[in-house]
């Protein structure tokens, strides 16, 4: 498993090959320590940046420190846990930032991981609108998040490959 990531997504100086649940289990069991998450993730091991973004605390990345997470080489995988783990539930200061630095901005892949932190950040956010109203929602959500208006940042012919067409299918 670690030599076609190694090869295929620009790869890290170190990978174990250990599978995201296995790490995000391993990580569960240390809590929070954001300090420690931050040491972690400035390795250059695939294992450690993974369990980083599951022992950091989403209360301590503001939008002055929030570019910190994104450094070094940032394969695909780390993008998406990266906004799904961390970015997605640091709050609105947070997400406005990546909306008006990253978003308008930033690379392909600063965009992309927006998107993504943005995107699941609103299905959170109605899914506890539905729980509060004692709304049944059998499971399932409908709701669909209003990316229409980044379209124009993320659709750039010369973006729209950075990061493997993903961009493209968060916007249809």
């Amino acid at each position: 498993v670690a030599e076609p990531m190694q090869l295929g997504e620009g790869g890290y100086g170190l990978n174990y090959g250990v599978s995201i649940p296995a790490i995000r289990a391993i990580a569960g069991r240390v809590g929070t320590d954001h300090a420690f998450a931050r040491f972690l993730y400035r390795q250059d091991v695939r294992e450690l940046r993974m369990a980083a973004l599951t022992i950091a605390d989403p209360v301590s990345v503001t939008p002055d420190n929030v570019d910190e997470w994104f450094v070094g080489r940032m394969p695909e995988e780390l993008i998406e846990e990266l906004a799904l783990r961390l970015l997605s539930r640091c709050g609105r200061p947070v997400l406005d930032t990546l909306c008006g630095r990253w978003l308008r901005a930033g690379s392909g892949a600063e965009r992309y991981a927006a998107l993504m932190a943005l995107a699941r950040a609103r299905v959170q956010e109605f899914d506890a609108a539905a729980v509060v109203e004692g709304r049944n929602t059998g499971g399932r959500t409908k709701f669909v998040p209003p990316l229409a208006s980044f379209v124009r940042y993320s659709s750039a012919p010369e973006e729209r490959n950075a990061i493997g067409e993903r961009p493209t299918y968060c916007l249809k």
